[in-house]
């Protein structure tokens, strides 16, 4: 069948092998909510429906590769729009791609090679952090950011409802660090993303992806470290100065 907007979730998990998985991965809830519009459910999730339509009718492969539109001295909500636009949407959607990958090859291979369980262990709980913690950084911290950066926060509103910027970026570099760990276990299980000559195509697949997705999700986190925070500490840092002149 044809994926339209107002088609409903129960109709596209009927139809598409794959969507269980996808809907599964980005948080779209199919068995208590079956009647809701693929529209409405892709915006409750922060997904685009085009990407959701493009990774269903191409077999859930993975998203071409692409570079970042923006350089890091852009202005911050420059830099929010584009980690939203391009790493945040490339990495629900690749999460989405490994998954089904991994789980098809440990069920066709994994009595010869015990570790692709691990590995699709590895990638699920990967993604059953990531998901959720760039959902919040889109609906809460992100919004503030902009909201400095365009002048939009009043004078007796600089400090937000979580106190000052630093309080939910202790919690937000703690998930950055636990998602390194991961891919250096991933990193290992994998023998540094290198599948070996006999591997099938799909295997081979499979790692290639998880070695684009560790280059990004590693780009990703420098430039919210390095860059967009710091950077987000010392503005709010000015404007509070400024209201309390």
């Amino acid at each position: 069948m044809p994926i339209r907007g107002d088609s409903t979730v129960a109709e596209i998990v009927a139809a598409y092998p794959a969507a269980p998985t996808l809907f599964e991965v980005v948080g779209i809830d199919y068995c208590c909510q079956p009647s809701r519009t693929l529209r409405d459910a892709c915006a409750s999730a922060a997904m685009h429906l085009e990407d959701v339509v493009e990774f269903l009718e191409r077999g859930a492969s993975p998203p071409a590769t692409a570079g970042p539109a923006v350089g890091a001295d852009a202005r911050l909500s420059d830099l929010t729009r584009e980690i939203k636009s391009f790493y945040h949407r490339r990495a629900r959607i690749s999460l989405a791609s490994m998954i089904w990958a991994a789980r098809a090859l440990a069920s066709a291979h994994s009595d010869k090679i015990p570790v692709l369980w691990d590995i699709r262990r590895k990638i699920e709980e990967l993604a059953h952090d990531l998901i959720p913690h760039m959902m919040r950084e889109e609906r809460y911290l992100f919004p503030y950011i902009d909201g400095m950066d365009l002048g939009r926060v009043e004078n007796d509103a600089v400090v937000p409802l979580f106190g000052t910027v630093e309080y939910p970026l202790q919690q937000i570099r703690h998930d950055h660090s636990h998602d390194e760990q991961a891919l250096g276990v991933l990193r290992a299980l994998t023998q540094n993303f290198v599948s070996s000559e006999s591997a099938c195509a799909r295997q081979k697949d499979l790692y290639s992806s998880l070695a684009q997705f560790s280059a990004d999700l590693e780009a990703h986190i420098r430039l919210e470290n390095d860059v967009l925070f710091p950077r987000a500490v010392a503005m709010e840092k000015q404007l509070i100065e400024k209201a309390r002149a």
